[in-house]
């Protein structure tokens, strides 16, 4: 812990050269952080957009006070049979948007929030873990190239931590490879959601169309 300290610190006045990731590398790791943010920032915004998942939603409570006025107009009057009927479209037209709930949770939202708990996590991990592994193997190297005559426990510890940041850039460069693998699921996920989203405007527009037809 204190040898890694004590590195940080080097890196910070200047004695010490950090070990830069390869350009492609690099590239990756912040494609992969933009990602991960970006997916974030969609799921908060389709569930303000989408109607709650629990309670009743504002076509429902619609549906259900058109059904209460109808209660208490008079069934000889024509308004009786509008109101009903248009009560009707409403409840059809929060079906659509039950529907529209559900399909949007199984089909884009469930998969994204997977990703953040899972792979976004194994992400940060392997993160993290490489920063460690740099931090360590950068310590020894500094203190090898500043000894004036030769120290086996230095250079057993360096070629330790080179061997174990190595293998911690290997784990890294793994995860970030399936970075275009992720965004084409993403991208195939906003197609449904394009897809659910027509479907839901065809559903709610043919019960309008009902209730037109019969007033």
């Amino acid at each position: 812990m204190l040898h890694r300290f004590g590195a940080r610190i080097g890196y910070i006045v200047g004695l010490m050269e950090r070990t830069e990731l390869e350009d492609s590398v690099r590239t990756s790791q912040v494609r992969y952080e933009h990602f991960g943010e970006t997916l974030r920032d969609f799921c908060e915004k389709m569930m303000d957009a989408l109607p709650p998942i629990e309670g009743t939603s504002g076509a429902e409570r619609f549906a259900e006070t058109l059904d209460f006025i109808a209660t208490r107009t008079d069934r000889t009057l024509s308004m009786h049979v509008d109101i009903t009927n248009f009560a009707s479209c409403i409840r059809g037209i929060a079906e659509a948007e039950r529907t529209l709930q559900r399909d949007i949770e199984a089909k884009v939202l469930k998969p994204s929030r997977d990703f953040l708990e899972n792979e976004w996590e194994e992400f940060k991990e392997a993160e993290r873990n490489l920063a460690t592994a740099t931090v360590e193997m950068d310590g020894y190297k500094s203190k090898l190239t500043k000894l004036v005559k030769q120290n086996e426990s230095y250079q057993k510890g360096y070629e330790k931590a080179l061997k174990a940041y190595e293998g911690r850039l290997r784990e890294f460069t793994a995860v970030v490879s399936r970075l275009d693998d992720h965004e084409k699921k993403h991208a195939d996920r906003i197609k449904d959601a394009v897809d659910i989203l027509i479907e839901y405007h065809a559903l709610a527009l043919r019960k309008f169309r009902i209730y037109q037809a019969l007033s």
